[in-house]
C-alpha cells in the first residue's frame, strides 16, 4: 500500500522520497499531520549508520525520506551487475493486457516525422511495460479508408498518368493528394466527387475496389519499408477499413441505448451534459450513409475489447486529435 503512495518532494531539501498521509488518514480516522509525526517518530531510532535510508521527518501531512546515497549508489550497481539486462524488470503487470495503439498512418500520404513521434513514444510505453510483466499488444491502424481516399480516388481519375503513377507510387499519388486539396479550395465542389467515389467504394464498384487497393498496397510497402529501418514491430495491423462493414453493428448498439439521433440526414450522437460538454456531436454515419472516423474508430475498440479483453488501452497520436478521441470515449 505505501509503495503506491510514493512521491517525490517539490523541494529536494525536504529528502527524496515521500509518502503523503491523507489517504491513511481516512482508513485510520485520525489527522494526517498527527500520522506523519508518529510514522517519522517510530522510523527514525530504528535507522542505522548502514541503512540506504539516512533520515526520515516529518513535514506537514508528509513523511519525507533522505537516502544514504553511497549505499544507495553501491546497493544499485550491485542489482546491475547480478541482474544484466533482467535489471529494472518486474510482474506488476502480470495477467494484465495492455493495447497500444500507435504509428497508425493514413496510407494515402507517405511516413513523416510526427509519425515518427508516435512510433518512438508506442514502441517505449510497449517495451516499458513488457519488461514489467504486461501482456502488450501493438497495434498499427492503418488509415486506409476514408475522406482522404475518396479524394485521392477523384483525384486520380480526374488529372492521373496511370504509367507516371506506377513508376513512382508514392510521390505521384502524394502530388495527386496535394493538388485536390489545394484546387478545392477554389472549386469547394471538388469534394462531391469525393463523396461520389468514396460511396462507390463503399458499395463495391470494381473499378474503385481496385484502385483502392493499389493504393493501400503501395502506401503499406513504403510504411513497412520505414518501419524495417526503425526496427520496429507490430502484433496486429487492422486498417480502418476493416471496420467499414461493422458500421451497422455500431449503429444497432447506440439505437438500442436510445442515443442515436438523425441530424441533417447523419446519425449523430450529442455529447452535452453530464458536466463535460463537448459541443461537436459523435458522428455514426454520414447523410449518404457512410461510415465515419468516429464510428470505425469506435468498433475498433469494441473488437479490440472482444478479442483481447485488456485493462488498458493507450492511443498514442497527434494532440490535435484530442477532440476526435474526446467524443469516442464520451459517446
Amino acid at each position: 500500500v505505501l509503495a503506491g503512495l510514493l512521491s517525490v518532494p517539490p523541494d529536494e531539501t525536504l529528502g527524496d522520497y515521500a509518502i503523503p498521509c491523507f489517504s491513511l488518514a481516512k482508513r485510520l480516522r485520525k489527522n494526517p499531520v498527527e500520522i506523519a509525526r508518529e510514522v517519522a517518530g517510530k522510523v527514525a531510532p530504528l535507522l542505522t549508520d548502514g541503512e540506504r535510508i539516512a533520515g526520515v521527518s516529518a513535514a506537514g501531512p508528509y513523511v519525507n525520506f533522505s537516502l544514504n546515497r553511497s549505499c544507495f549508489i553501491e546497493h544499485v550497481l550491485s542489482e546491475i551487475a547480478a541482474r544484466g539486462e533482467n535489471y529494472g524488470s518486474g510482474d506488476q503487470g502480470a495477467g494484465k493486457t495492455l493495447v497500444i495503439d500507435f504509428a497508425s498512418p493514413n496510407l494515402a500520404r507517405p511516413v513523416h516525422i510526427a509519425h515518427l513521434r508516435s512510433i518512438a513514444i508506442g514502441q517505449a510505453i510497449y517495451r516499458i511495460h513488457d519488461f514489467v510483466g504486461w501482456k502488450c499488444v501493438g497495434i498499427n491502424h492503418w488509415g486506409d479508408y476514408g475522406t482522404n481516399f475518396g479524394q485521392l480516388l477523384a483525384a486520380y481519375l480526374m488529372w492521373a498518368d496511370p504509367e507516371k503513377v506506377k513508376a513512382n507510387p508514392v510521390s505521384e499519388l502524394l502530388a495527386l493528394y496535394i493538388r485536390f486539396n489545394e484546387e478545392k479550395e477554389q472549386n469547394p465542389d471538388l469534394q462531391d466527387e469525393a463523396k461520389k467515389c468514396l460511396r462507390r467504394l463503399a458499395d463495391g464498384d470494381a473499378e474503385m475496389v481496385s484502385l483502392w487497393r493499389f493504393f493501400i498496397d503501395e502506401g503499406r510497402r513504403e510504411a513497412e519499408r520505414i518501419y524495417d529501418i526503425l526496427d520496429v514491430h507490430f502484433d496486429e495491423f487492422l486498417g480502418e477499413s476493416f471496420f467499414a462493414d461493422k458500421l451497422e453493428d455500431v449503429v444497432e448498439l447506440y439505437q438500442k441505448a436510445g442515443l442515436a439521433e438523425e441530424s441533417d440526414g447523419a446519425l449523430i450522437v450529442r455529447l452535452d451534459g453530464d458536466g463535460e460538454d463537448i459541443p461537436a456531436p459523435c458522428m455514426l454515419r454520414t447523410s449518404n450513409g457512410t461510415s465515419t472516423y468516429h464510428s470505425r474508430d469506435i468498433a475498433a475498440l469494441l473488437h479490440r475489447h472482444e478479442k483481447y479483453a485488456f485493462d488498458r488501452v493507450v492511443y498514442v497520436t497527434d494532440m490535435r486529435q484530442i477532440l476526435h478521441f474526446r467524443q469516442i470515449f464520451k459517446a
